[in-house]
């Protein structure tokens, strides 16, 4: 079965995205912070990560950054609060989304759903760039 890794320090986001997560049938896996996010990154196999920028340790731009080392990576989706203006950092090439907090649950659920689908159908992300989101503002 699929991994996903939720990368977030606030546990009631941890929960709620853990609960939309599990609920597409994925097991789900969690980092607490940047640093342990990078160390689960280079021991497991994950097919989606769902990272918060705003983390101790290393925060979210870290793992990006980390990502856009490696050959194989998973389907990043950022979820943060931070202003766009600070978002342009992220590396497109890693970052398949931005979902801006506070978010709409439903919209949210809808993207995993939409994302975890493509991965259930085996298509891979390059091959469906025209279904691909673009970072938001």
């Amino acid at each position: 079965m699929s991994q996903i890794l939720i990368a977030d320090d606030d546990p009631g986001i941890v929960r709620l995205l853990k609960l939309l997560v599990e609920r597409e049938g994925f097991l789900v896996d969690v980092a607490r912070d940047g640093r342990e996010a990078i160390e689960k990154i280079q021991k497991g196999s994950y097919v989606l990560l769902l990272l918060d920028l705003q983390m101790p340790h290393f925060n979210g731009f870290d793992v990006v950054e980390f990502l856009g080392q490696q050959s194989k990576r998973p389907v990043v989706l950022v979820i943060t609060a931070l202003p766009a203006s600070q978002l342009v950092k992220l590396d497109p090439h890693v970052v398949h989304a931005v979902i801006r907090k506070p978010f709409d649950v439903e919209l949210l659920a809808s993207i995993i759903s939409s994302t975890t689908g493509m991965m259930h159908r085996g298509a891979s992300v390059s091959d469906r760039r025209a279904d691909r989101p673009g970072l938001s503002n």
